[in-house]
């Protein structure tokens, strides 16, 4: 099976099912295949991610991809969230926390508040790692803005790596969280400051925009 085949087109549950028992081309599938909510598979997907999900031990890189699969194809239940909830609060590599904080993000209207409150402060108050605590921000941010854009901004203002604004600008989009123009005049006004490539400038810039 070469690479064209695998994600050029929709793909048959036959397919999907035997792509799903080839690590490699697995890998190839998760990350570029792009018809996972309209290719009718979608129960055969929510197997593998129980699946993969109930295994003791489970590689990390598979582990982040079965979280943005079940994020592609709206895949919500109290039980994967519990899931979730233990790995994004476990010591787990910080790509598969930061996946479970994107899969938080995606589905908070369907999240008791409470729960997404305790889950996305927890990370906030514990964890040192910029790039967990920026986006924990980023989902607060749909609970009280006025609140959690200051302690954002004071995130970045101390930031000198293009990749944390890169992950402000992915995370705000997936959210579907628009900024107000005071608080995008702030954050632009850092990444002119800052000493960033005058095209990453530019594409940062433009992302906000």
């Amino acid at each position: 099976m070469n690479y064209q085949e695998i994600i050029d087109k929709p793909v048959s549950k036959l397919t999907a099912d035997k792509i799903l028992s080839m690590p490699f081309e697995r890998s190839i599938f998760l990350n570029e295949y792009r018809y996972f909510r309209n290719d009718g598979n979608k129960s055969t997907y929510k197997d593998f991610i129980s699946k993969v999900l109930n295994r003791k031990r489970v590689d990390s890189d598979l582990l982040s991809d079965v979280i943005y699969l079940a994020i592609d194809i709206k895949f919500y239940s109290r039980e994967l969230l519990d899931e979730i909830s233990k790995m994004l609060l476990s010591k787990k590599d910080y790509l598969i926390r930061l996946a479970c904080l994107d899969y938080l993000n995606s589905f908070r209207r369907n999240i008791d508040k409470s729960v997404y409150l305790r889950l996305n402060q927890g990370i906030f108050r514990s964890s040192k790692n910029t790039l967990l605590r920026l986006q924990s921000l980023i989902n607060l941010m749909s609970l009280d803005r006025d609140k959690y854009f200051p302690l954002l901004s004071s995130i970045l203002e101390k930031e000198t790596m293009p990749t944390v604004f890169y992950r402000l600008i992915n995370g705000l989009k997936a959210g579907n969280i628009k900024l107000k123009s005071e608080e995008k005049r702030v954050i632009i006004q850092m990444i002119k400051e800052n000493s960033f490539d005058r095209k990453v400038k530019s594409e940062l810039v433009s992302g906000l925009e």
